[in-house]
C-alpha cells in the first residue's frame, strides 16, 4: 500500500479502484503498527472529520479516535466507524482533541503526528454553535460576540 501510495506511476491508479465508501476498512491486527502509529491532533472543529474522511478515501482504512462513544456516537453513526478505536492495532491513524480534558478518553501512543490548525477566530464560534446546538451544520443568526457578550466573554475565556 505505501509503494503504491508513493508511486507517481498514473497506470497503476486501477489498484485503488476498490476504495469506496462500502470498502474502508479497520487493519486486520496481523500486522502489528508498532512505530507506525499517527497521532491526529486538532481542536475542535478544526476539519479533522473532513480530513479523517479524506485519509480513509485515499487508503481505504479506517482511522480511530480516543473519544468515547459517551460523547461521539453520533459521529460514528454518520460514517466514521473509528471512534472509540485506539489502543488496538486496527487503526493506524487515530485522531485526539487532547487539548481538551474529556475525561472519556484513554491514552494511546504514537511517534508520529498529524496537526490541523484552523484560524481560531472562525473555530471558536463554529465549536461553541456545535456545543450548544450538538449540529454540524447549523448556522445561527446571531453574532456571540454582539447579540450575547456576557456568554462570548465567559464562552473565550473557559
Amino acid at each position: 500500500m505505501k509503494d503504491l501510495l508513493l508511486s507517481k506511476d498514473l497506470t497503476r491508479l486501477k489498484e485503488l479502484e476498490w476504495i469506496d465508501e462500502r470498502t474502508f476498512r479497520f487493519l486486520d491486527s496481523k500486522v502489528k503498527m508498532d512505530g507506525q502509529k499517527v497521532c491526529f491532533a486538532s481542536y475542535p472543529r478544526s476539519g479533522n472529520s473532513f480530513l479523517r474522511r479524506f485519509i480513509e478515501s485515499i487508503t481505504g482504512i479506517v482511522t480511530g479516535s480516543d473519544i468515547g462513544l459517551e460523547i461521539v456516537l453520533n459521529l460514528q453513526t454518520c460514517g466514521l466507524p473509528g471512534e472509540a478505536h485506539c489502543n488496538e492495532d486496527n487503526v493506524w491513524i487515530t485522531k485526539t482533541h487532547g487539548c481538551l480534558n474529556t475525561n472519556f478518553s484513554p491514552s494511546f501512543t504514537a511517534n508520529k503526528l498529524i496537526l490541523l490548525y484552523r484560524n481560531p477566530f472562525d473555530v471558536i464560534p463554529s465549536f461553541a454553535t456545535l456545543y450548544n446546538t450538538f449540529s454540524h451544520s447549523f448556522v445561527p443568526k446571531e453574532k456571540y460576540h454582539i447579540d450575547l457578550p456576557d456568554y462570548w466573554d465567559w464562552w473565550v475565556r473557559t
